[in-house]
């Protein structure tokens, strides 16, 4: 996704810059017709909502975007340039948790989708697993928001933040999973999940012949068991030989 607007006050013009080595005095900062500077006129909108009266239509742009971030206001209509209307859809989405929102984003409309759904597992499920009941309604938001029912993608977060709710990672509580295309989605998912966990083990220095950290422990699965020795150091056996 590109750069999105940052919801930050422009900055306000220094009055202790002096004038040119003649020692004139710099221009006056005074806008036209006693109009108060855009500058001032930002900070207060934010408080009144007053977004029209910010004279300079980038301000009066991001003015809007940071109403929308800090109230979950819709004023996205009212921004003028395309790409500050598409991105202020995105943070309306995120701010309301409506990922249908997201079809208005534009170029920005996947990543939306994609970002939003997932920042609906903690509230909407933060004990679920492969095959439960939120599936439906997470199958429910995925469509809303314009993606692809089966999008491996939006599914593929959902059963590492699923399977990575428990210990020991289980990947056998994907069989629970109806649909033979996610079910194949869940596994790769654990797959992909344990070892991210082992390298961050390793190259923490947390991978080790006599530590297993409850993170890094898993129900019998003969393929993590042959991730683990591929990646883990080499040690001594109760045999006396190395692996």
């Amino acid at each position: 996704m590109g750069t999105l607007v940052a919801a930050c006050s422009p900055g306000v013009p220094r009055e202790d810059v002096k004038g040119p080595s003649s020692g004139t005095e710099p221009a006056s900062q005074e806008p036209p017709s006693g109009r108060l500077p855009d500058a001032v006129a930002w900070a207060r909108a934010l408080q009144t909502g007053a977004c029209e009266v910010v004279h300079d239509t980038a301000l009066r742009d991001s003015c809007l975007v940071a109403l929308v971030e800090r109230r979950g206001v819709d004023r996205c209509a009212e921004v003028v340039s395309p790409t500050t209307r598409e991105e202020c859809a995105f943070r309306l989405a995120e701010k309301l948790r409506a990922p249908e929102r997201c079809k208005e984003a534009g170029r920005f409309a996947e990543d939306c989708a994609l970002h939003v759904v997932s920042n609906t597992f903690l509230v909407d499920a933060p004990d679920a697993r492969p095959g439960g009941p939120e599936e439906a309604v997470l199958a429910a938001r995925i469509v809303a928001s314009g993606l692809a029912a089966d999008d491996p993608r939006a599914w593929t977060a959902w059963y590492r933040w699923a399977l990575g709710r428990h210990a020991p990672l289980d990947r056998g509580s994907c069989d629970a999973v109806t649909n033979d295309t996610r079910r194949a989605l869940c596994r790769t998912a654990g797959r992909g999940l344990y070892e991210d966990r082992l390298r961050h083990a390793r190259d923490t220095g947390a991978l080790t012949c006599e530590v297993h950290a409850e993170s890094l422990q898993h129900t019998p699965d003969p393929e993590l068991d042959t991730l683990r020795a591929s990646l883990a150091p080499a040690c001594d056996t109760p045999e006396g030989t190395r692996r």
